[in-house]
């Protein structure tokens, strides 16, 4: 775990999951007003479930929060516990560790994610390697509001195109995953994907001149790699 904390990082991305630094906390209803009987450090009054996150990145062996909504203190565990566990606390909610986000990941324009450009240009094959090298995968857009986002997040970056983690290498025309789920979103480019006129582009990537609207590629080409880490 990176042990360096950035107070401005501080986002929460949806109602079950917090982005602390680099840390992602998940809310575990099942222990919600349930308060662990053993492995508790009370760091003591803090802000918001936010700061409490905070505190769980900073000391290093922190693999949950429980945080009082009322009293807003924040306690600290070394250990995930069950209900079995626990005592009955009124008003108290548990986040448990998910995972750790890598430094260079942001996670302030995606609602579900967590995203980094990589430093160097890849194929597609070796984007999809590069991002499950950090236990991410390459972008995919799954909704026109995804689309915003990313639209967004190249501005951000200055990037004028970038892979995405569809293909239609098995199928023409049918745009998959690399593990072969059928794209539920698209948003090709007019007259695209046109297969490079029957010359084999088959992998899918977005383009900042066409309206950051999509184009089909060559899949051995070297592009912009954009890996994000889902937190929901």
């Amino acid at each position: 775990m990176h042990l360096l904390v950035y107070l401005t990082r501080i986002y929460v991305l949806a109602v079950a999951h917090l982005v602390c630094g680099e840390l992602i906390l998940e809310k575990k209803n099942t222990m919600d007003n349930w308060f662990p009987l053993t492995s508790v450090t009370t760091v003591g009054l803090v802000r918001s479930p936010a700061e409490c996150g905070l505190h769980c990145l900073r000391v290093g062996w922190c693999q949950a929060m429980i945080y009082d909504v009322i009293e807003n203190v924040c306690n600290l565990s070394n250990r995930s516990s069950t209900v079995s566990e626990s005592y009955w606390k009124p008003n108290t909610t548990y986040f448990q560790v998910k995972q750790t986000v890598p430094d260079g990941y942001k996670c302030d324009v995606f609602t579900r994610s967590c995203a980094t450009v990589m430093d160097s240009l890849y194929s597609w094959a070796d984007a999809i390697d590069k991002c499950s090298d950090d236990g991410a995968r390459l972008l995919m857009i799954e909704s026109a509001k995804k689309q915003l986002e990313t639209e967004q997040f190249m501005e951000n970056e200055g990037l004028i195109y970038a892979w995405l983690g569809l293909t239609d290498q098995t199928i023409e025309g049918r745009w998959t995953d690399p593990d072969g789920g059928q794209a539920l979103y698209t948003y090709f480019n007019n007259g695209q994907p046109d297969n490079g006129i029957g010359s084999g582009q088959h992998c899918a990537m977005i383009k900042k001149h066409y309206g950051y609207r999509w184009d089909d590629e060559f899949c051995t080409s070297r592009q912009h790699v954009i890996c994000e880490i889902t937190t929901s």
